[in-house]
């Protein structure tokens, strides 16, 4: 019998770095997890990395996005 963890939605994002995160979003907020691939772990990633919006998830993991340089990649 599995019992709901309060997950909402998985997000896989891939940052203008190139980075590929898989991301849980969370009734308490979002957070980086140990996805790989085809296999769903939700469990927290090691260190752990989260936030209460995800916005401040992107800003801790992407750099250009946290410093406004993301802007210049689109135009």
């Amino acid at each position: 019998m599995f019992r709901l963890l309060g997950d909402l939605i998985y997000l896989d994002v891939v940052s203008v770095e190139g980075e590929k995160y898989c991301i849980t979003a969370h009734t308490r907020g979002f957070y980086i997890n140990r996805s790989t691939g085809n296999v769903l772990d939700a469990q927290p990633s090691k260190p752990v990395k989260e936030a209460t919006t995800l916005v401040g998830l992107l800003r801790q993991v992407s750099e250009k996005f946290a410093t406004g340089t993301l802007l210049e990649f689109f135009l």
